[in-house]
C-alpha cells in the first residue's frame, strides 16, 4: 500500500480536531469561488516552484473533508503550494485535515493568505462580503472572526461597490487602491469605461480624482428628498469617511439616478401646483421668448387680479436647470399677443387719465376717455382672458341650462328655434339661394359661417310673432316639396345658448349661485379674482377686525379656502362673476 492510499485510508479526524498526513494530490480539489485570491502573480509562483524543487520541502496545506464525498478534501489554505506540487509531478502533499464550517474555513483562509503574500484590499473585500453572509449581517462578529477593526470591515465592504473588473485589476496590480476607491463610487456601467481609460492612459490617482470631482453633482442642489440618498454608495459622504481617496462629502456620482429623481420630483411638484396655477410648465417645455412676467405696473391691478389671474394662459414656470431645479417663477403669461394688447390698453388709459388730470376742475369741459375697444387696433377686438377648461365647462353648462329655461318662458324664442331647425333641414344656411327664400324676402341676410345660427337669432327674434309664423309655414311647405333624403347634410353644431341669453337679455343672477363646485374649479388665483369682484376682502376685514384676515385666508389650502368662504356669512346673492357674464354680454 503506497503512502497516498495509506493516507486516504486513515480515519477522518473528529470535529474540531486536526490530523497531519500526506494526501494524494488527486483527492484534493479547489472549491469554486472559495479562495479569497482573485489572481496569482506568475513571477511569485515561479519562485515558489523553484524553492520547493531545491529544498524538496513543502509546508503542510490546510484542507477539510468534502461533505458527501468520503476521502476527498477541499483546500482551505495552500492552493499555490498544491499547484506547485502538481507542476513538479508530486504524487502526495503534506496536509492538515480539519473539520471546519464554511465561515471558519474562510477565516482560516484569509489569515493564512495574509501571513504569506499579502492579499489585496479587493480580495479582502470579497472575503468581508462572504463573512457578513455567514454571520447574518452581524458586523461586529464578522470583524472579530477576520481579526479586523470595525472601520476596516466597513471600508472593505464599501469597496465591494467596485465592479469585478476593477477588483481584478487591483489584484493584478494594474491599478492602485486609490483608483479602486474612486471608481467604486461610480455606477457599475460607468466603471468599465473609466477603468479602461485609467489603464490605457496610466492615469494617476490624483488626475482621476479631479475628473470625478468635476463629474459628481452636489447633493445640496437637489430639489428632491435626500432620505434615499443617505445610505447610497454613490453618495460620497461614506467614501470620505472610510477611503483615503474620495471627492469630498455630499456629492452624487450617479448622474442618471440624480436626473431621474429630479424629473420625478418636478412632475410631483407640477401636479401639486395645478391647484394654485392655471398653467404650469417646465422651462424645457417653453422657450424664453414664449412667455413673460405679468407686472401690475404694465397691466394695472384690476386687470391683473380680475382678468389675468383667471386666464388659462396665466401660471408659473418650473426650472430644471442644474442647481436651480424646482425654482418657481410665478405670475407668468404664456400668451404674448394678449399680454402686449393688455399693456397697450393700460398705457392708453394711463395717458388719458394723465391728460384729464391736467384740465382745471372748473373748466366745464366734457372729456371722454378711450375705451378698451377704441384703444385696440382697428378691426381687432380687445384682448380677453381665456378661462381654464374646468371653469369654462361649468360656465357653459350654466349657460345651456339657463337658455333652456328661458326658451320655455318665451314662446317667441321657441318660434325662432323652430325656424332655425327648419332652415337646418333645408340646408339653406349652407349657401343655397332659393328664389322663395323666406328670410331674404324679409330683409334678413344670411351668412355661410360657423356661427350662422347665432347670427340669425337676433334678427329673427326682432320679427313679430305673426311674421315668424308665416316663415315657419313657408319653410314647412318647401320641405314638403323637396325630396327628403336626397342630400346628407352635416350640420355645424353651435352653442346657441349664449346667443339666446344675449338676445333675451337674461339676468344671469337668477340662474347662478356661487357654490363649492364652482370655486373648486378655480385655482387660488382664480378664487382670489372672484372674491375681489364680489367685494369679499373688505367684508372679511370688517367682519374679523383683522387687516390681514384675507391674506391669511389665501395662505390656506385650496379646499380650506373654499370651505371658509362659503361658511363666512358673506351674501353672494345676485353676484355673477365676470367669467360667467363675459361670453354672454
Amino acid at each position: 500500500m503506497n503512502a497516498a492510499v495509506a493516507a486516504m485510508s486513515q480515519p477522518a479526524p473528529s470535529v474540531g480536531a486536526s490530523a497531519l498526513c500526506h494526501l494524494s494530490l488527486d483527492c484534493i480539489e479547489v472549491q469554486p469561488g472559495f479562495n479569497p485570491r482573485l489572481w496569482f502573480d506568475e513571477e511569485e509562483f515561479a519562485d515558489l516552484v523553484t524553492s520547493i524543487r531545491e529544498k524538496r520541502w513543502i509546508q503542510p496545506i490546510l484542507v477539510r473533508p468534502q461533505s458527501g464525498r468520503e476521502g476527498f478534501y477541499w483546500i482551505v489554505a495552500g492552493e499555490r503550494r498544491w499547484r506547485a506540487a502538481r507542476e513538479l509531478g508530486f504524487d502526495t502533499i503534506p496536509a492538515e485535515i480539519r473539520e471546519l464550517s464554511d465561515e471558519h474555513a474562510l477565516a482560516f483562509a484569509h489569515s493564512e493568505n495574509d501571513d504569506r503574500a499579502g492579499v489585496t484590499p479587493g480580495e479582502e473585500a470579497r472575503t468581508a462580503l462572504r463573512m457578513m453572509r455567514f454571520t447574518q449581517g452581524d458586523r461586529a462578529e464578522a470583524a472579530r472572526r477576520l481579526g479586523w477593526s470595525p472601520s476596516t470591515l466597513d471600508a472593505r465592504l464599501l469597496l465591494t461597490q467596485a465592479s469585478e473588473a476593477v477588483l481584478l485589476a487591483l489584484a493584478r496590480r494594474k491599478i492602485k487602491l486609490g483608483h479602486a476607491e474612486l471608481l467604486s463610487c461610480l455606477p457599475e456601467t460607468t466603471q468599465a469605461g473609466t477603468l479602461q481609460d485609467v489603464i490605457e492612459r496610466n492615469l494617476p490617482v490624483e488626475e482621476l480624482r479631479a475628473k470625478l470631482d468635476a463629474f459628481a453633482l452636489d447633493l445640496g442642489t437637489a430639489c428632491f428628498n435626500l432620505d434615499g440618498c443617505r445610505a447610497c454608495p454613490h453618495n460620497t459622504t461614506r467614501q470620505a469617511s472610510l477611503f483615503e481617496q474620495h471627492v469630498g462629502e455630499g456629492r452624487c456620482t450617479n448622474r442618471p439616478c440624480f436626473h431621474q429623481k429630479t424629473v420625478e420630483h418636478l412632475q410631483e411638484q407640477r401636479t401639486a401646483l395645478k391647484d394654485e396655477h392655471n398653467a404650469v410648465y417646465l422651462d424645457t417645455e417653453r422657450h424664453r421668448d414664449s412667455w413673460t412676467l405679468v407686472l401690475k405696473r404694465d397691466v394695472g391691478a384690476t386687470q391683473l387680479n380680475e382678468g389675468c389671474k383667471q386666464c388659462a394662459h396665466f401660471g408659473c414656470l418650473l426650472s430644471t436647470r442644474p442647481g436651480e431645479a424646482g425654482r418657481l417663477t410665478t405670475e407668468v403669461c404664456f400668451n404674448l399677443s394678449c399680454h402686449a394688447q393688455k399693456k397697450a390698453e393700460y398705457a392708453a388709459q394711463q395717458t388719458a387719465d394723465s391728460a384729464l388730470a391736467l384740465i382745471p376742475q372748473d373748466a366745464g369741459a366734457t372729456v371722454s376717455t378711450p375705451s378698451a375697444k377704441q384703444s385696440s387696433k382697428k378691426g381687432k377686438p380687445a384682448a380677453s382672458s381665456a378661462p381654464p377648461k374646468r371653469v369654462l365647462s361649468l360656465v357653459h353648462a350654466l349657460h345651456r341650462k339657463a337658455a333652456a329655461i328661458e326658451v320655455l318662458r318665451s314662446p317667441k324664442m321657441a318660434q325662432v328655434y323652430a325656424v332655425l331647425a327648419l332652415l337646418k333641414e333645408l340646408d339653406l344656411l349652407q349657401g343655397e339661394r332659393d328664389a322663395h327664400d323666406p328670410l331674404q324676402k324679409r330683409g334678413i341676410r344670411r351668412q355661410s359661417r360657423p356661427d350662422h345660427r347665432t347670427a340669425l337669432l337676433g334678427p329673427l327674434f326682432a320679427l313679430d310673432p305673426e311674421t315668424l309664423s308665416e316663415i315657419t309655414v313657408e319653410l314647412a311647405s318647401m320641405i314638403a316639396a323637396r325630396e327628403l333624403g336626397d342630400t346628407e347634410v352635416q350640420p355645424r353644431y353651435l352653442n346657441g345658448a349664449q346667443a339666446t341669453l344675449r338676445t333675451l337679455q337674461v339676468d344671469l343672477a337668477s340662474h347662478f349661485a356661487l357654490d363649492a363646485e364652482f370655486l373648486e374649479a378655480h385655482t387660488k388665483a382664480g378664487i382670489d379674482a372672484i372674491l375681489r369682484q364680489a367685494g369679499f376682502p373688505g367684508y372679511l376685514t370688517a367682519h374679523t377686525n383683522d387687516a390681514d384676515a384675507y391674506k391669511k385666508l389665501l395662505a390656506r389650502k385650496h379646499s380650506e379656502i373654499v370651505k371658509d368662504v362659503l361658511a363666512s356669512g358673506f351674501d353672494f346673492t345676485r353676484f355673477v362673476p365676470t367669467v360667467v357674464k363675459q361670453q354672454v354680454t
